[in-house]
């Protein structure tokens, strides 16, 4: 399970409710996902993605006014492409419930994303939502997905079926480190499966968190070996 960390986001709108579900202490906003926010993974165009483990969406979603702006990138194997790829990417939480976001890959491409959460059980850590991503205005095509997450005590388990040109299952988990530090692992099935291990720093100037993610094994062939993103939470 990934540490909680109190960002300064301004001033909140206290209430009765929103102090019993943690979010509002102390005039500062408690954001109410995991950390490891996801380093959307890039090709050569945009990735859209709505509160992520590494790279692709969970359950979880910024609650009602929050908001997060990523500027991250990622390099290939060296025989590959010595170059890297640039994004950044923006999401806000409305209403407790739904998401929307959009992402620029900094060449002229921008995807659009939203999520709504369909279930929540806090008492037995489970929670499910839908999401729409990558949703491109001019081709009028998009993914979706059913995306589910479970908390079980010293870590929280994350599953999901992704559809893109096919269908792939998602697992992974993300859990708490010493020092404030946070990890994650992420599987992808199919043909072209591959898994990711990502490390979170802890909050540091109070609106900030550093996001460092590869692939395991290394591959030589195409395709993103590594990132790094910086997350920024504001409230709107």
């Amino acid at each position: 399970m990934l540490n909680w960390h109190d960002f300064d986001w301004g001033t909140a709108h206290t209430n009765t409710d929103t102090e019993k579900r943690g979010i509002t202490v102390d005039r500062k906003i408690t954001l109410g996902v995991a950390l490891t926010l996801g380093c959307a993974m890039l090709s050569s165009q945009a990735y859209a993605y709505s509160t992520s483990l590494i790279n692709f969406p969970i359950a979880d979603m910024l609650k009602h006014r929050e908001g997060l702006h990523i500027f991250g990138g990622g390099g290939y194997a060296r025989n590959v492409n010595k170059g890297f790829s640039w994004y950044q990417t923006s999401t806000f939480g409305l209403f407790d419930k739904a998401e929307v976001g959009f992402s620029n890959d900094f060449l002229g491409s921008t995807l659009l994303d939203a999520k709504v959460q369909i279930y929540d059980e806090p008492k037995h850590g489970v929670s499910v939502s839908f999401g729409i991503n990558r949703y491109d205005t001019v081709t009028r095509t998009s993914d979706t997905y059913v995306a589910f997450r479970k908390d079980m005590g010293n870590f929280r388990f994350h599953a999901q079926a992704y559809k893109a040109e096919k269908i792939v299952g998602v697992f992974g988990v993300d859990f708490d480190c010493a020092g404030g530090w946070s990890g994650a692992i992420e599987h992808v099935t199919g043909h072209d499966s591959e898994i990711w291990l990502a490390m979170n720093t802890p909050v540091f100037a109070e609106r900030f968190s550093v996001m460092v993610a590869t692939r395991a094994p290394w591959d030589g062939g195409s395709g993103i070996q590594y990132q790094a993103c910086l997350n920024y939470g504001f409230r709107f």
